[in-house]
């Protein structure tokens, strides 16, 4: 089962694939409140 800070990791990673910067921080960002 993956978890909600995971997913959001793997969506910044594939936002900085498509060349999306800026939605890549918010989903890490996004990772680092989910995750502590």
């Amino acid at each position: 089962m993956i978890s909600e800070w995971e997913k959001h990791t793997l969506l910044a990673d594939t936002a900085l694939q498509l060349d999306d910067p800026v939605r890549s921080i918010l989903h890490y960002q996004q990772a680092l409140s989910l995750s502590e």
